[in-house]
């Protein structure tokens, strides 16, 4: 005969402990390394991570966040990856909790720290080469009108002075 008591069971308070495994873009296997420079060619990244709890391993849930990209945390999920496609050039921080099979959420997070860098169109001196270029253009049509309507004036004024003197 067994007996369970009710009032002396307890949850498992211990919170489970998160790591961050992998980062890949674009399919090839990058270090773990904070300050991470990624190409902007870069078309999906994906990170890999998993969460220790010695209960149940197989229900541990995770929320994780991509600072200046995702404005909140991801829903919970016991998914141990996660995507993201075409990030715009900028600097970025991927953050990932983990909860027990009870729900008890660790504030102990993994993070880790990367940087997109622009594509070459994408830089300021791109940019600026390109107003200039459009700027040139502007008033080499400018000109280009100017010329013309100072010709039609001599035209004109060479008819004008014919008739005249004729």
């Amino acid at each position: 005969i067994s007996v369970i008591d009710p009032e002396r069971l307890r949850n498992n308070s211990a919170p489970a402990i998160v790591h961050l495994e992998t980062l890949e873009a674009d399919g090839r296997n990058l270090p773990l390394t904070d300050g991470l420079r990624l190409p902007g060619s870069s078309q999906r990244i994906e990170f890999g991570f998993s969460g220790l709890s010695l209960s149940i391993p197989e229900r541990v849930r995770f929320r994780y966040r991509l600072d200046n990209f995702d404005r909140d945390w991801s829903e919970p999920t016991t998914s141990r990856e996660a995507g993201f496609t075409n990030l715009a050039p900028g600097s970025y921080r991927f953050r990932v909790i983990a909860s027990n099979p009870d729900g008890v959420w660790n504030p102990q997070e993994a993070s880790f720290a990367f940087e997109v860098l622009p594509r070459f169109w994408q830089t300021w001196w791109f940019r600026s080469a390109g107003v200039l270029l459009v700027a040139a253009m502007g008033v080499g049509q400018y000109r280009l009108k100017l010329r013309e309507v100072t010709r039609r004036m001599n035209v004109r004024f060479e008819e004008r002075l014919a008739e005249r003197t004729r």
